[in-house]
């Protein structure tokens, strides 16, 4: 004998364009379970139904489209299917060992045999997995660590600068903060190009405002102006 329960219920918000009903069916003779994910829209159409006998949990990972990471739940480790809705079929179009929930900047981060990479809103990768660690895309730059250096990227994969860095600062006013291994730190713009050298000041901040405030070795302050 079959027993069908709800087990949760997602309603439809400016977060969740579909409402999603989990379910849990349990025969009560043979303790056999089978767990379902449905997704409903507006209309109370089925857009999306996943069914399996392990223990898994669904997410819409992009409001308005139908992307879906499936995250299964083995016993001693999980693996997430990124799956694309087309025409009411399913398509598979990559599994990874973990993702980052959460939009950012039109991405996600992916991590596959213990390196991280990045897929688009379309769930097509964009950059392969090779990152040892990361900060999520900003303005079309990311932070990236690889053979414990840091760096900048953009979404083509291309090196905005060096790996060379011992910590990045996110880009803003169109300059970042990025320092070296020597604790001398560099100002530099979104095309790489150094335009303030650490020496002789002993710290840099960015204002935001196309400014840093520098800290010279005498401990005295100053505001230097970098981009107009």
């Amino acid at each position: 004998m079959n027993h069908k329960r709800v087990r949760t219920v997602q309603s439809i918000s400016e977060y969740n364009s579909l409402a999603q009903i989990s379910y849990a069916y349990e025969n009560l003779e043979t303790g056999f379970s089978r767990y379902e994910e449905v997704f409903i829209d507006k209309e109370n159409q089925i857009v999306a139904q996943f069914e399996n006998t392990e223990f898994f949990s669904v997410e819409q990972l992009v409001n308005n489209k139908h992307l879906f990471d499936i995250m299964i739940d083995f016993d001693d480790h999980e693996k997430h299917q990124i799956i694309r809705i087309e025409n009411g079929k399913q398509i598979l179009l990559n599994t990874y060992d973990d993702i980052e929930h959460g939009e950012e900047d039109g991405t996600f981060a992916v991590q596959k045999n213990g390196l991280w990479g990045f897929i688009d809103t379309n769930g097509k990768e964009i950059i392969t997995p090779q990152y040892e660690d990361y900060d999520s895309f900003n303005d079309g730059i990311a932070i990236v660590r690889k053979n414990r250096k840091r760096g900048y990227i953009n979404k083509l994969g291309q090196n905005i600068t060096p790996l060379k860095y011992w910590h990045c600062h996110y880009f803003y006013g169109d300059i970042a903060v990025a320092k070296n291994f020597d604790h001398t730190s560099e100002v530099i713009d979104k095309s790489g190009k150094v335009l303030l050298k650490g020496k002789p000041y002993r710290e840099i901040f960015n204002l935001g405002n196309g400014s840093v405030l520098v800290e010279r070795e005498n401990c005295e302050y100053e505001v230097v102006k970098i981009k107009e």
